[in-house]
């Protein structure tokens, strides 16, 4: 794994994560992906391809336009695209959690006790 350390912090600072339950943030981003293709994932893509750009670019190969292009050149079908795309967000999701958990001094936290969050920001400004 690289190092991200980017030497002696200029700054305090305090890092607090927000924890969930795995199965809950999956169902949190299955339905995310769901609204994003209700307000038009596919033709958001359909329209950057009709103005000239290529499925080909390294932009478009981003997680959502990738699998909209793969419907639209009609390498997957509808529910294919769908549920690779679901599969890949978690995936990511999985990944940035991997990465965040490696982060010296991060402090993980859950959305529910706002109070032990606020006590540890009090804490750190006083």
């Amino acid at each position: 794994q690289q190092n991200h350390d980017f030497g002696d912090e200029r700054y305090r600072s305090l890092t607090l994560g927000l924890e969930m339950d795995r199965d809950r943030l999956y169902d949190r981003i299955n339905r995310r992906v769901d609204i994003m293709l209700d307000q038009g994932l596919l033709n958001e893509v359909n329209t950057l391809v009709e103005k000239g750009y290529s499925l080909n670019l390294k932009s478009m190969q981003s997680i959502g336009y990738r699998h909209m292009g793969m419907f639209m050149q009609g390498e997957v079908d509808w529910e294919e695209a769908v549920r690779l795309l679901k599969r890949d967000t978690r995936r990511y999701a999985k990944r940035q959690f991997t990465w965040f958990r490696k982060e010296p001094g991060l402090i993980w936290v859950s959305p529910k006790d706002i109070d032990h969050a606020a006590r540890l920001v009090k804490d750190f400004l006083t």
